[in-house]
């Protein structure tokens, strides 16, 4: 339990965004598929593959294998799968496993399962309640995230009951073995990918088609990484311009830094109006006043864009950006804390082993 509570601090400036986000009504593109989620599982052939292809595209070939992303479990954790149940047939009985342990041991059986073409999701998604939260998956094989997490948990204690029952030498072959193969694959598959896969230049020429008043965005396509749009945009609709709430507000002019906008202008109404700017709307943007650090109030437009409302009589510049919430912030500084506190223990427990080795190095 230890180790899940530090697993979660560590990790905490990703998981609180994450989670924040999923609360959100957003709608996720993928491209066309004839057949369910469950047929974009793993195989069962594919989940044990020894060296899974890279790919830098969503519909690359990886596995021989035309539109599917298949990333199996790797010779590195099968290894590991391996020396698990072998160690499981040769203990005895006596032998009692800690709780994270077998926590580690559920979770990673869980998520196979999850992440294969076997897991009846086309029966579960004809149910209301789990419809919205299997087609937000997306892919299946997605779990293979969590599996990487708690296979490294078990590795971690494989290798600490090695220590206890075999000889050192076996303990220490154990962590050139995992950490040789682990090392093996990243090289392949990170070679796969540089070898095979032409660089993706997001910001440039015509991949930057919003600013042009293009129609398809190549910075809103699911093939770049943005997957993520609220319900309410239409993606076709997406386009440059500024829209005015009334022909009294005049833009004198602006600047556009990535997701960053910097406005001049006069409301000449005695009431309040708005501009609508071309930038989706994400919670955590704000508008604020440059002269005076005021606040300008930010919400919703039109196909998902932001909209700020302009105060009566409002001259001056403003600027559009986003800010992380306060918790979010509070989330990072907890995880570097915690990944300090961590270092910390492990260097003073291991203070004496750590100089000797320096002494023998030097």
């Amino acid at each position: 339990m230890k180790v899940l509570i530090v697993v979660i601090a560590i990790n905490l400036n990703f998981i609180v965004p994450f989670l924040d986000y999923m609360r959100e009504n957003l709608k996720v593109k993928l491209f066309t598929s004839g057949n369910g989620i469950q047929s974009m599982g793993l195989p069962l052939a594919q989940l044990f593959a020894i060296t899974p292809g890279g790919s830098a595209r969503l519909n690359g070939f990886e596995m021989g294998m035309q539109k599917e992303m298949p990333m199996g479990l790797g010779i590195t954790f099968i290894v590991i799968l391996f020396l698990l149940i072998i160690g499981l047939i040769r203990r005895d009985k006596d032998d009692k496993l800690c709780m994270p342990f077998r926590f580690a041991i559920a979770i990673s059986t869980l998520a196979i399962l999850l992440s294969t073409d076997i897991f009846p999701y086309d029966f579960l998604i004809k149910f209301p309640v789990l419809k919205t939260l299997i087609n937000t998956l997306q892919f299946p094989f997605r779990f293979m995230g969590i599996v990487t997490v708690t296979l490294t948990l078990v590795a971690c204690y494989v290798v600490k009951y090695a220590n206890i029952f075999y000889k050192s030498k076996v303990f220490w072959g154990l962590i050139l073995v995992i950490s040789g193969l682990a090392l093996y694959q990243g090289l392949i598959m990170s070679g796969d990918i540089l070898n095979t896969k032409e660089a993706v230049r997001i910001y440039s020429g015509e991949a930057a088609v919003m600013w042009d008043g293009g129609i398809g965005s190549a910075m809103y396509s699911p093939d770049y990484g943005v997957e993520y749009l609220p319900v309410e945009t239409d993606v076709a609709a997406i386009n440059k311009s500024f829209i005015l709430g009334d022909e009294s507000v005049i833009m004198h002019n602006y600047n556009i830094n990535y997701n960053k906008i910097t406005i001049n202008l006069l409301n000449m109404l005695s009431e309040r109006t708005f501009i609508e700017v071309p930038l989706i709307y994400y919670r955590g943007y704000e508008a604020v006043d440059i002269k005076t650090s005021g606040r300008l109030s930010v919400e919703m437009g039109n196909n998902g864009r932001i909209r700020v409302e302009i105060p009566p009589q409002y001259d001056g510049t403003f600027r559009i950006q986003f800010e992380e919430p306060a918790y979010w912030k509070g989330a990072m500084i907890i995880s570097l804390i915690s990944t300090f506190i961590i270092m910390f223990i492990f260097i003073k427990i291991n203070k004496n082993k750590i100089i000797s080795k320096l002494k023998i190095i030097l």
